[in-house]
């Protein structure tokens, strides 16, 4: 449990904290700015949160980068101190006096260790951010309550609530058998966009079918064909005659692509000729003021650039040339590595190149087949894991949404002291829903976080729970007094902050006293520092 916080800027150098119900109190004017939500931020600040830097920006800028000194009590007792200019970084307090240097990777995997360690697959800050909900962050969302941050998917709401509730383990084979088949998936289905590997459709499918189903025939001819010679087919094709064929084939693919490629080289060198002075004459008969010497002149410059041109091009004329020359060198390998492999087979030379196209025909098609089919497999899995998935999780969904429901309509009967409709949490695989009542204003449909929050920590070992002020509008007293003795109820910690006309009604009076930690007003704000005055001069401008 957290023990005090202490900072040189506070009014009271140290505040201290209860077992259990813990209320920052405002006064009765509702004076804003005072420090209510500011404490609560330290408090979510000190428990590795960033609300306080990121949602809070003006306390640094008036009092510069300063300390929280905090005592956590677990196993033991810890001293820790938090910066606001280095926040990334904390130091241990030892008896001793001495500092030892932590990382916030390594507090908050502390803080897990102690806090949530029962609660598996959730760090410590997931855990707790839901139900730290203080003014300015984005879980204020009454038919959302489960969002800790607005762009955060049902499905990852849902998983979270799961977790939260140590249900996650009938889920977690199934989930990890999920991903990975989705991964596959999109790694084909990414080299299959890249032409990497094929994928084709039903349609071809068949198609491919029938043509091996053709191939195969041809082949089993042609082994008859050759039988009388005592030949077995497979001797006829052989790894090393496949392997020379499908490199001849590649090979003559590259000669036709470098010899078209030559014949433009040519055409442009018959297109680059040079244009002498006496071209121009014809142009002189016609336009007797014509100035020769200027256009000799020009038409020097294009030649001089005609020429440069020309020579690049020769070079590149040259390079193909040898590059097919290259290439003739090795189809000449190929045909003689292929002819000295059937130089004892005594058959003629076609039926050995037919039997390897057939072959290397029905390889390609069969690939092709078989990928298919593994694409196929892949989607009927992938579904009826889903199916099995979406089945155990709705079971399991079920049981938390019967036990909150119950949970809540239960304390809406005792916050309120009568029979009232209660909201309704409905949960599904992939999303969720939180129905208000219909008769719900806006303070009370802020109330429905406190239930939903409260209610939570009544089932599961969420370490604490941070409730601004806001959360308590227009909530009439006696069912604040109540919803204090339902905080009260809990085994955890609650840290609450409550304006000064919601808690100073008399039948409320001695458990607010019992349970505050600061009274904080116009005269006595959380800091020493009061910057309101330049606020309000800044807005006034």
């Amino acid at each position: 449990m957290l023990i005090y916080i202490e900072c040189d800027w506070f009014t009271e150098k140290r505040i201290t904290f209860k077992e259990k119900l813990n209320i920052v109190v405002g006064d009765r004017a509702n004076s804003n700015s005072i420090g209510k939500s500011t404490l609560l931020k330290i408090i979510d600040f000190i428990y590795g949160g960033d609300t306080l830097i990121t949602h809070g920006k003006d306390v640094p800028e008036a009092l510069g980068h300063h300390s929280y000194i905090f005592k956590l009590r677990l196993d033991k007792e810890y001293v820790f101190e938090r910066n606001t200019g280095t926040p990334t970084l904390l130091h241990v307090h030892g008896a001793d006096g001495s500092k030892r240097e932590m990382g916030t990777t390594e507090y908050l995997e502390f803080l897990q260790l102690h806090y949530t360690n029962e609660i598996e697959d959730l760090s410590f800050r997931s855990i707790v951010s839901l139900v730290t909900r203080v003014w300015g962050r984005d879980n204020l969302d009454v038919r959302r309550p489960l969002h800790n941050f607005s762009q955060e998917s049902g499905s990852q709401c849902i998983e979270w609530l799961i977790k939260v509730f140590k249900q996650f383990g009938p889920l977690e084979d199934l989930s990890i058998r999920q991903t990975n088949l989705l991964t596959e998936q999109k790694s084909l289905n990414a080299a299959a966009k890249q032409s990497i590997i094929p994928k084709i459709t039903k349609t071809k499918y068949n198609k491919n079918q029938e043509d091996i189903a053709t191939h195969e025939t041809r082949l089993d001819n042609i082994r008859k064909e050759i039988s009388s010679l005592a030949m077995s087919i497979n001797e006829l094709i052989d790894e090393a005659v496949l392997e020379q064929k499908t490199q001849k084939n590649q090979l003559l693919e590259i000669k036709m692509s470098l010899a078209s490629e030559l014949e433009r080289v040519k055409a442009n060198l018959e297109n680059n000729k040079n244009i002498s002075k006496r071209s121009f004459q014809p142009l002189l008969e016609i336009i007797p003021s014509l100035n020769l010497e200027k256009l000799d002149t020009i038409e020097s410059f294009h030649n001089g650039l005609t020429r440069i041109l020309r020579k690049e091009i020769k070079a590149k004329e040259q390079e193909l040339t040898e590059q097919l020359s290259l290439i003739d060198t090795q189809i000449a390998e190929c045909n003689a590595a292929i002819a000295k492999a059937l130089k004892n087979s005594g058959n003629p030379a076609f039926i050995v190149d037919s039997v390897i196209d057939i072959s290397l025909e029905l390889s390609k098609l069969s690939k092709e087949n078989e990928l298919y089919d593994k694409f196929i497999k892949l989607k009927k899995d992938a579904k009826e894991l889903k199916d099995k998935l979406k089945e155990l999780k709705s079971g399991i969904l079920r049981k938390i949404e019967d036990n909150l429901n119950t949970d809540i309509a239960g304390l809406v009967n005792f916050i309120y002291g009568e029979m009232r409709a209660s909201p309704k949490l409905e949960l599904m695989p992939e999303k969720y829903s939180y129905e208000i009542p219909k008769d719900t204003g806006t303070g009370k449909a802020y109330s429905n976080l406190i239930l939903l929050d409260t209610s939570l920590l009544r089932h599961t070992t969420i370490p604490f729970l941070v409730h601004d002020s806001i959360l308590f509008k227009n909530v009439e007293n006696k069912a604040i007094e109540n919803v204090l003795h339902v905080y009260q109820s809990l085994r955890q910690q609650s840290f609450i902050s409550l304006d000064g006309e919601i808690v100073e009604s008399k039948s409320a009076k001695l458990l607010v006293e019992s349970c505050a930690v600061v009274y904080l007003n116009a005269d006595k704000l959380l800091y020493t520092k009061d910057w309101r005055a330049q606020e309000n001069k800044v807005q006034a401008e």
